[in-house]
């Protein structure tokens, strides 16, 4: 039995900005009935200059990484350490990328990335900074832990962020893994989205889903939600829906 999935994801600059430093993206293969899915999600620094286009440079890159993936890769087979290594890899040149165009640009930017990948039953998040990664089953568990720290400043309690991409040339980022269990809904969102979302705002989505509304439109009326709310921050959701099954779908 394979997982199949269902996904999509839709971003957002939010209520008060007019520039979107957040990008997202997610991809997917599949090889006769094996799946290959990689999302990614970058919150561009607001504290540091062109964080949208960091984060853009990090989305394109990625892009262009799993294409040449899926020239090469046998889902059935493939070695998921030598996988998770090979994205590894290619997150720290995306570190490498931004620092030489801040180089180039004499400037100082970096944006944060939380990158899942799902492939035959099993997960591995690589994580910079603090977006997050949820998985939700009966219960919502973040996947990962915010590279940040609490400090008063000037009076008022900030968390403030320890790493990110471009941060220095040496890349600090954690790794996490774990096996897909059946009816998982994974979510890789930036904090302007899980700073204002409920666990029980899933019971809607999941509704939908089982109407047959596409994910993307699911993630669309999900951001609206946060908006309606009243955040402030641009706002990015992506979601995967997963099912032991023989066949799968990508929309």
């Amino acid at each position: 039995m394979g997982v199949n999935i269902k996904g999509g994801f839709a971003t957002d600059a939010g209520i008060r900005d007019s520039i979107n430093q957040d990008a997202i993206l997610l991809r997917a293969m599949e090889q006769n009935g094996e799946w290959l899915a990689a999302g990614v999600v970058c919150d561009g620094i607001g504290g540091l200059e062109r964080g949208e286009e960091a984060s853009k440079l990090v989305i394109s890159a990625f892009d262009k990484w799993f294409q040449g993936i899926c020239q090469w890769v046998k889902v059935a087979t493939i070695d998921l350490n030598a996988l998770t290594q090979h994205a590894t890899e290619a997150v720290k040149q995306w570190n490498r990328d931004i620092r030489s165009y801040c180089d180039r640009e004499n400037i100082k930017s970096g944006t944060t990335l939380s990158m899942i990948m799902l492939v035959r039953g099993s997960y591995f998040i690589v994580h910079v900074g603090d977006s997050r990664v949820y998985c939700y089953n009966q219960l919502l568990t973040s996947l990962t832990v915010n590279d940040t720290t609490r400090k008063n400043v000037n009076g008022v309690e900030k968390e403030l962020l320890n790493n990110f991409l471009g941060k220095s040339d040496e890349l600090k980022y954690k790794i996490y893994t774990g096996e897909i269990k059946p009816g998982d809904i994974f979510i890789f969102c930036s904090d302007g989205f899980y700073r204002n979302f409920m666990p029980q705002d899933l019971g809607p989505c999941i509704a939908k889903y089982q109407s047959g509304m596409s994910v993307h439109q699911i993630c669309v009326e999900a951001i609206n939600l946060m908006k309606a709310r009243q955040e402030q921050d641009n706002i990015s959701v992506g979601m995967i829906f997963t099912e032991h099954t023989k066949k799968g779908l990508f929309r």
